[in-house]
């Protein structure tokens, strides 16, 4: 047991602990620039929080089978899958959740560009 009395230990020497830290941390740069792209395409940074932390609550609203399908495809869902260290039923693998975190992230940086080119030419 350990000094809690609770029989759990931790380590910050562990292999998993490496690929989850450096998974958050490409998680993180990737929702970033998920928000700037949305940022320049809405015109509000405060918009385009919203829009990541809002859609993921309105979706919970959806009947069960619909929720749970469109949950796993979310950025937020999307990135949670990347760092996670044993496969949980409802998220994505690592990889697609990676691929899925990009994929938006190619597609809000595509759509900003040709709206600030067109808007602001």
């Amino acid at each position: 047991m350990d000094e809690t009395g609770s029989g759990a230990t931790v380590t910050i020497d562990g292999p998993e602990n490496l690929t989850v830290t450096g998974m958050e941390s490409r998680d993180i740069g990737i929702i970033a620039a998920i928000a700037v792209a949305l940022g320049a395409l809405i015109r509000r940074t405060a918009g385009a929080f919203a829009v990541l932390l809002v859609i993921p609550g309105l979706v919970t609203l959806l009947p069960a089978p619909w929720n749970n399908d469109i949950t796993r495809y979310l950025p937020s869902s999307a990135g949670a899958a990347m760092s996670a260290v044993a496969p949980f039923p409802n998220l994505l693998s690592p990889a697609a959740g990676l691929i899925v975190l990009c994929a938006y992230t190619a597609t809000a940086l595509t759509l900003a560009a040709l709206a600030l080119t067109r808007r602001d030419a």
